[in-house]
Order: C-alpha cells, then sequence, then structure tokens
C-alpha cells in the first residue's frame, strides 16, 4: 500500500478524521484499517461516508495499478474515475487514464467509451446528418441512411432503402448502372 498514511490505526483514523488526504491516501489507509479488524460500519463512520463508498475505496486500493493510483493522488484523476478504471483489466487501466486526462473525458464518456458504447458524434452533428440526409431524400426520392464512422470523423456509410425490384431498378437507374451487365 504505497499511500498509508501511517502503520499505527489511531494515527491513521486520525488522519482519514481531519480530511486533508487524497483518495489514493484514503483508500490504501482504509483497506490498512480493515486489515487491522476495523469493521466496515466503523471505517464509514471514520471517513464520513456511505458504506459502498467504503467499498468503492476497497477495489481502488486493490485493483487500481500502482501508476493509476499515483494520478489519483496527484489528482489528474478523480475518484470516479478511479472507480471505473478499477474495474478493468490490469494491462488496460494505464492506457485508459492517460487518455482520459489527455482529452479531458468526463467520467460519463470515458465509461461509454471503456464499454463501447460512445456515441458516433455528437448531438449537433446527428442532427447535421438528419438534415442531409432528408434533403437527399426530397431531391432523389431515396430513402437513406448515413452513419459516421466511429474510427474516422471523415468517413462513414450512406445506405439506400428499397422496397422492392422496381425500386431497386430505379436506384440502379439514377446512380447509372447498367445492369444488362450483369
Amino acid at each position: 500500500m504505497d499511500y498509508l498514511v501511517s502503520e499505527d490505526p489511531v494515527e491513521a483514523e486520525e488522519k482519514i478524521r481531519c480530511g486533508s488526504l487524497s483518495h489514493a491516501q484514503i483508500a490504501d489507509t482504509l483497506t490498512f484499517l480493515r486489515q487491522q479488524g476495523y469493521k466496515p460500519d466503523r471505517l464509514k463512520q471514520i471517513a464520513d461516508v456511505k458504506d459502498y463508498t467504503v467499498r468503492q475505496y476497497y477495489a481502488i486500493s486493490k485493483k487500481l495499478v500502482p501508476p493509476v493510483k499515483e494520478l489519483l493522488h496527484k489528482g489528474r484523476i478523480t475518484f470516479s474515475h478511479a472507480r471505473s478504471i478499477a474495474g478493468q483489466p490490469e494491462h488496460e487501466q494505464e492506457e485508459i487514464a492517460r487518455k482520459t486526462i489527455m482529452s479531458g473525458m468526463s467520467v460519463s464518456k470515458m465509461r461509454d467509451k471503456i464499454g463501447g458504447n460512445e456515441k458516433l458524434c455528437d448531438d449537433e452533428t446527428l442532427k447535421y446528418y438528419g438534415r442531409l440526409r432528408d434533403a437527399i431524400a426530397i431531391q432523389t426520392g431515396f430513402v437513406l441512411e448515413i452513419t459516421p464512422d466511429r474510427n474516422n470523423k471523415h468517413a462513414g456509410t450512406m445506405s439506400i432503402r428499397y422496397t422492392d425490384l422496381r425500386d431497386f431498378d430505379a436506384i440502379c437507374d439514377r446512380l447509372k448502372v447498367d445492369l444488362s451487365e450483369f
């Protein structure tokens, strides 16, 4: 435990109560006190937090890799960031933390990125693609969808929907595709 504030349980308890510790110090110190036989209810009172927050501190102390715990200690990532990162595989934690810092990513955006639920683009850009889709549909008569690419902001997919073969033939005709060659 790199950020344990004291190996004397009474002194450690006092330092937590004083309130000037980093989240990394609180996490390691609460874990130390738990190992010394302190019950979770007592730790909750000492730290003046909810019981689930005490459990989150345990997770941070036990699961967060040292370089990321240092970033938490220095205030480069928030407690909420650290909680989310602690649930990730050890070999990915530092990269996630550094990308979060470099991009100034919010906790919810970071969680979306980790979980693969990241939005393709912001709401304004989605509205733009919706207006563009509608304008193309009016001008061409095609029912289509425009989907931005997840990995390249300058790319995407435009798909044209047809309901029967007559629609398909009309689309090919408009696109100047000679179906007789097939």
